[in-house]
């Protein structure tokens, strides 16, 4: 069976009690824990729950690593013994990657763009809200700029100085095939105000991205970003700047924030969501280390992400400001087959009892996928 929601399989247990009616079925023997997703970086260790008098073996993420079944836990495997027979069932996809981007090794200054990433993976390029058309002509400093910040131990970058101040704000594009010489760290402060030098192949589409706040000023903000998801063309080198406008809107689905970090003896500011009804949404009281993580309906390929302090309807922190420390983006992985071994137990009216075991293979996807797991035989 296929490693895809949805994907369920029912076989006969082929069991007889004769005159001893009625049978009863019982897992005896089931794994007790299942790795998905083995040696990669979405790499997933679910644990078993055994209910309903050990009729049903249910695999689940332990989200709250409490080590038991609860709401929240995401449920990816069922077995389940029913009328003589079981039912096997794939409750989840794979879980994705998170691709993140560091921005260490980037030039200092007020540069055009930024380009990060792995060069056999997936890239990103950043740019000010209202940068300059520079393969026009002109001085790039007469609009958004980037400046890159050393402060602390992360790297960041801000818009037109060190902290994305209210009404501004940065477009990420998601990319791939980016030419090795204008990503950092071989991009130097030169190349980075050319906007020929933004130089990709194509854009990446993705259902999920992320982005850290470094540091707020002052230090526990609070400041609201809103966050806009777009689709745009691949429109490398000298048209990068004006592909900006045009864009196609991608409804943001749901907002979250994580990594909640509030320093000892300030005040503590709890970051709300608010979906502002157009695709787009706006997250206040963020302070520093907060991540904000967004799904879309679809898939998007560019975010906007601008500070919008000054008009959030909160009093005080107009002016307040903030920089970005970190990006994430999700990305879909082959996951590896599984193979799982279990026994049955069939128990008569006067307790004989007679087992059987069978294993239950799961193709994987992308390479793996080949209506073949080692060690099963299709029945």
């Amino acid at each position: 069976m296929d490693f895809a929601s949805g994907s369920s399989k029912t076989n006969t247990l082929s069991g007889v009690v004769g005159a001893d009616e009625p049978a009863t079925y019982s897992i005896t023997s089931s794994p007790a824990t299942v790795t998905i997703l083995d040696g990669t970086s979405s790499q997933v260790t679910l644990l078993r729950d055994l209910t309903n008098s050990n009729t049903v073996a249910t695999y689940f993420k332990d989200v709250d690593s409490s080590g038991t079944h609860n709401a929240g836990d995401i449920d990816f495997f069922k077995l389940t013994l029913s009328g003589g027979n079981y039912t096997f069932d794939v409750l989840e996809n794979p879980p994705p990657a998170e691709v993140n981007f560091s921005f260490a090794g980037a030039p200092s200054g007020s540069n055009l763009f930024m380009m990060f990433g792995n060069p056999a993976s997936t890239q990103i390029v950043v740019i000010g809200k209202d940068p300059l058309d520079q393969s026009a002509g002109g001085n790039i400093t007469t609009k958004d700029v980037l400046n890159i910040s050393q402060a602390g131990s992360t790297t960041s970058f801000g818009v037109n100085g060190n902290q994305i101040n209210p009404g501004e704000g940065a477009f990420i594009t998601y990319v791939t095939g980016a030419n090795t010489n204008f990503l950092v760290p071989n991009l130097d402060q030169n190349e980075a105000d050319v906007e020929a030098n933004i130089a990709f192949t194509n854009v990446f589409n993705t259902s999920s991205a992320s982005f850290t706040v470094n540091q707020t000023n002052p230090g526990v903000g609070p400041v609201s970003v809103k966050i806009s998801a777009l689709n745009t063309a691949a429109e490398p080198g000298v048209n990068f700047v004006n592909g900006l406008t045009g864009d196609t809107a991608v409804t943001i689905t749901s907002v979250s924030v994580v990594d909640n970090i509030v320093k000892t003896g300030n005040t503590q500011f709890l970051p709300t969501v608010t979906d502002n009804g157009d695709g787009t949404w706006t997250i206040k009281g963020l302070s520093t280390g907060d991540k904000v993580q967004w799904t879309t309906s679809g898939t998007h390929d560019r975010v906007l992400i601008e500070n919008v302090s000054n008009a959030d309807g909160v009093s005080g922190n107009d002016n307040n400001t903030f920089d970005i420390g970190g990006f994430g983006l999700s990305q879909a992985q082959p996951a590896p087959d599984e193979k799982l071994d279990f026994t049955v137990q069939i128990a008569d009216f006067d307790g004989d009892t007679a087992s059987d075991s069978f294993s239950i293979g799961i193709d994987g996807t992308g390479i793996f996928d080949d209506n073949h797991v080692d060690g099963v035989v299709i029945a």
